[in-house]
């Protein structure tokens, strides 16, 4: 049942009819609260001080992909990556499958990541953040904090690379 509420939301979300699914379907009633033992979803992202994603010729964004500290540490420690291929709604049924204890990874540093980030944070589906801050303002760059729900996070590590870069890895508190 959860997953066709999903699938609904999802096709009005979409842009197609309402008439198409029967109804009007909110994707607020659909907030999953992650127990301790079910999978999670971890976002790794990278960017600028003023909230933008950084620009392709930063060679700390380079840093970031190919260094065992930025992202290929998080690689390294996850199930699954996530990617804007797979049907959003397919990785959210099984998600939420009682014996699933998988981290999922989605990585967003450039604008094809978007689409990725925004239903995450629709769904209400990450656990926790991991943001890269590059120490660069880009004032007209693709702004990203937009893109975030309203939740509480608590901050469990940060570290500073001696490139500028500051790692800050933040978790969602329960509610």
């Amino acid at each position: 049942m959860l997953c066709f509420c999903v699938a609904c939301a999802h096709v009005l979300l979409s842009g197609l009819s309402r008439a198409y699914v029967g109804g009007s379907v909110d994707a607020r009633y659909f907030l999953l609260f992650r127990q301790k033992d079910m999978a999670k979803v971890r976002i790794v992202i990278a960017m600028t001080l003023d909230g933008c994603l950084p620009i392709k010729e930063d060679k700390r964004l380079e840093w970031l992909k190919t260094d065992r500290r930025g992202f290929r540490r998080w690689n390294e420690s996850c199930d699954r990556r996530l990617s804007n291929d797979e049907p959003f709604v397919d990785f959210l049924c099984m998600k939420d499958r009682p014996d699933n204890h998988a981290t999922y990874l989605a990585e967003i540093y450039d604008a094809g990541h978007l689409h990725l980030l925004r239903g995450l944070f629709l769904y209400h589906a990450v656990d926790e953040i991991v943001f890269y801050l590059l120490p660069v303002t880009l004032n007209g760059g693709i702004f990203i904090v937009g893109e975030f729900s309203a939740t509480e996070w608590r901050i469990m590590h940060t570290k500073r690379y001696r490139n500028g870069i500051c790692r800050i890895i933040y978790h969602k508190m329960l509610q």
